[in-house]
């Protein structure tokens, strides 16, 4: 009998220590999944603004190279680029499903989502103002004041853009903007070489 008992006192021993490493077990691996998907969430939040920034980019070098002219002839073989239409669909399910994980760092994060669309419809409601046909030749006037605006909005975005990328969860804005300090930095990021452009637009801003 009581080797019988002993038995069935190391069965349930067993059977309890068992049933406490595959819970344990199943937790980690829940644990690990969940992780694993933050990971791939964030990335891919990441390389999504990355994404967004390149398709701002090319605009925005193209209005500098284009300020530079009373007006642009494609008769003469210049180009004139205008904005493209950027879905932030992708942009704003990365940053739900990653909010999701209760892994959203802080409010500068949600602030830069949800307001660098408005910043977009901004740049395009400007454009349909910066070109002017005129009659019906092939030649567009660039009105500087409009991008003028649009620089500086592009700048503030891109720069902002960047430091999301860059410093991840440590991104935050800045309380204090500084216009020259952030064109530096995009301007050298897209190789464009116009301090004075900067100093131009830097002193139109004070006047505002």
């Amino acid at each position: 009998m009581e080797y019988v008992s002993n038995e069935g006192f190391w069965a349930i021993l067993g059977a309890v220590i068992g049933a406490f490493l595959g819970a344990f077990l199943g937790l980690m691996i829940s644990v690990f999944l969940d992780y694993k998907r933050y990971l791939t969430l964030e990335r891919s939040l990441y390389q999504e603004a990355d994404f967004i920034s390149s398709m701002m980019s090319s605009f925005f070098i193209s209005v500098i190279k284009n300020y530079n002219s009373e007006q642009v002839n494609l008769y003469n073989g210049e180009r004139l680029i205008g904005p493209r239409e950027i879905n932030f669909d992708a942009f704003y399910t990365l940053h739900l499903e990653l909010y999701k994980t209760k892994s959203i760092p802080n409010e500068h994060h949600r602030r830069l989502i949800h307001n660098i669309s408005y910043q977009w419809d901004r740049v395009l409601s400007l454009d349909l103002k910066r070109i002017t046909k005129l009659d019906d030749k092939p030649v567009y006037y660039i009105n500087k004041s409009k991008s003028i605006e649009i620089i500086n909005i592009l700048v503030n975005s891109l720069y902002n853009m960047d430091m999301f990328v860059k410093r991840k969860s440590r991104f935050k804005f800045d309380d204090k903007r500084n216009f020259k300090f952030q064109a530096r930095a995009v301007f050298n990021k897209y190789n464009v070489n116009d301090s004075e452009l900067i100093d131009l637009i830097s002193d139109e801003i004070e006047n505002w």
